[in-house]
């Protein structure tokens, strides 16, 4: 599509849009038009992002992976296991007056969770609010917060909730087959588990892959089969902006739709108990395409250094598992407490933490490509908004973000800092700095200035940053009989006495927003870092050092104690090219 072509498309949409909203204004049903109004609102939002497709994104964002964990088990059942063993419940004692869940993670896949009741130490069992009904509360419960609340007021004397008794019931694919690839892959074809992709093509922003099926695939793939993700520099993922449908009539069809049901609804011959089974029926329709070839391409909002598709092929018969769950509740110890208080469990099935998989830190020359960058516009009307353009250096995930908060990352403060700062032009020529008020100025997270003080609207800044680093992070390993004096390991259980045990340092708990006192971490048998179950308990003791309690989701084979090590500012050299002024400039 040529530029003209695409404002052609760009017009016929919005011209599209204003007839349909100028014929909702003639419904008599206030909330039918209202529904017809935001799904007008949700089509020209999408047709507006496929018609942009390739277009730069400007507004860099990231997203968590959507997949994260489901490869560190043998298969989506042991996944599942992985999930369902490990669900945790937590309240506050010496009361005990409300008590919470804790997933070990985001479970990926169509998941639902009743829980029916809590049993109690006296052996009693008390049935709990049917949030599945609607009911937020019975006699003895009311559910508030993602927490089960008693009605009555309770003391430490009472009986406490030792187990939640739960319904899962979950429903997965037949099969999980991931590819990876880069620009380098175009044209090469990849193939697992009988499916095969060849990448077709690789730009800064998007990509396009072409998918081969078995001709014996029982299910067609759909649209929500086909997840396509992209990884930045430094392993971060970026927000998907758009995706290309399967079917290429898609949003064709969706305005065909749209243009009866509207005419439907001015005609009186539609009710608005109607619009949600049309709608699951047409994304029903559209969501797939004939053939054992299919088409996909996606759009992000950064620049892709790695794509990941994952094809979730569906099973014939309906895949869904049903288990009964007996969840263990921990004790989370409120105010001056002793360990009697503490609860003593196993959690025997791994949950690994990948984040300890990050670099240390990196180096200046690293800091050119790991930084990346974002743009954000502000309205320069609004009262609390200063500057009209931001610039964001978004430093990669590192080891050294444990002892180190982003607004103490970038020493921005100096007068060298600011004097190393210059604009250019578009042909590449310095522009004067401007003697005005709120030209540019640094912040925790980059830069920020405004254009319409120059004389031109500058094309690109360099600057010289010190940037701090903690490239000598300093891991102290122990098994569990060499652990230092204060430091004990029960089960999957790790309590430290800082009455007892006195670290090499501590870490600034305010400044980082942290409980800890200090970074420990556990490894497993195969020495895969295990992740931790919830925040670290802490056990306050009137004018003595207090007790701090980890537990990980299985069982640590020894146990790291970090610290920060050496310190070191490195030149980070600002080369950034500038926000296109907007066409009204």
């Amino acid at each position: 599509m040529t530029e003209e072509q695409r404002s052609d498309a760009l017009l016929q949409l919005k011209n599209m849009r204003d007839q349909w909203q100028e014929k909702i204004q003639n419904i008599e049903d206030s909330l039918l038009a209202s529904r017809l109004n935001n799904d007008v609102l949700i089509f020209y939002r999408d047709m507006h992002e496929d018609l942009l497709f390739d277009d730069q994104a400007y507004r860099l964002s990231y997203i968590n992976q959507r997949f994260p964990r489901a490869g560190d088990y043998a298969n989506l059942q042991a996944f599942l296991d992985a999930y369902l063993d490990n669900m945790v419940a937590w309240q506050f004692v010496p009361e005990a007056q409300r008590f919470w869940i804790t997933p070990p993670f985001s479970f990926p896949f169509d998941i639902h969770m009743l829980y029916t009741h809590v049993a109690m130490d006296d052996g009693e069992v008390k049935p709990l609010p049917e949030i599945g009904r609607g009911r937020a509360s019975n006699t003895e419960f009311q559910y508030h917060n993602e927490e089960y609340q008693f009605l009555d007021k309770r003391s430490q004397d009472d009986p406490k909730p030792t187990t939640l008794l739960a319904k899962s019931q979950v429903t997965l694919p037949e099969d999980f087959i991931e590819f990876e690839f880069d620009a380098s892959d175009v044209g090469k074809t990849l193939e697992r588990h009988g499916y095969t992709i060849t990448p077709r093509r690789f730009t800064e922003f998007t990509y396009d892959v072409e998918i081969q099926v078995p001709a014996d695939q029982t299910l067609p793939l759909r649209d929500m089969d086909i997840v396509g993700e992209a990884v930045a520099s430094g392993e971060r993922h970026i927000y998907m902006r758009s995706e290309k449908h399967l079917n290429k009539d898609y949003f064709a069809q969706k305005a065909a739709w749209l243009d009866d049901t509207i005419e439907r609804a001015v005609q009186g011959t539609i009710e608005l108990t109607d619009i949600p089974a049309e709608i699951h029926a047409l994304n029903e329709r559209l969501s797939f395409t004939d053939g054992t070839i299919l088409h996909k391409a996606f759009a992000f909002n950064g620049s892709i250094e790695k794509a990941r598709v994952t094809l979730l092929p569906q099973a014939e018969q309906n895949n869904t598992v049903s288990r009964s769950l007996e969840i263990p509740v921990y004790s989370r110890p409120v105010g001056d407490s002793d360990l009697t208080v503490l609860s003593d469990a196993v959690l025997e099935e791994p949950v690994f933490r990948h984040w300890t998989q990050a670099r240390a830190d990196i180096s200046a020359e690293e800091m050119q490509h790991q930084i990346l960058i974002g743009y954000n516009t502000f309205d320069l009307e609004r009262p609390d908004v200063d500057y009209a353009e931001s610039i964001y250096l978004n430093y990669p995930e590192v080891q050294s973000q444990l002892f180190v908060s982003p607004n103490g990352r970038y020493d921005y403060q100096s007068d060298a800092v600011a004097q190393s700062v210059q604009f250019y032009n578009a042909e590449g020529a310095p522009i004067e700095m401007p003697d005005a008020v709120n030209v540019f100025a640094f912040t925790e997270h980059g830069l920020v200035y405004n254009p319409h003080h120059f004389p031109v609207w500058p094309a690109r800044v360099t600057a010289t940053l010190p940037v701090l680093t903690m490239p000598d992070i300093i891991k102290q390993r122990f098994s569990p009989a060499e652990l230092p004096e204060g430091i004990r390991l029960d089960g999957n259980r790790l309590t430290v006495d800082y009455e007892v045990f006195t670290p090499e340092e501590t870490i600034n708990r305010e400044q980082l927003r942290t409980s800890n006192l200090n970074h420990f971490f556990a490894l497993g048998s195969a020495q895969r870092y295990l992740k931790q179950v919830g925040s670290v308990v802490e056990i306050s003791r009137e004018d003595r050092e207090p007790i701090q309690v980890f537990y990980f989701y299985g069982r640590p084979e020894s146990i790291e104690l970090w610290y920060r090590g050496e310190t070191r500012y490195v030149d980070y050299e600002v080369d950034v090219e500038l926000r296109d002024p907007p066409l009204s400039e």
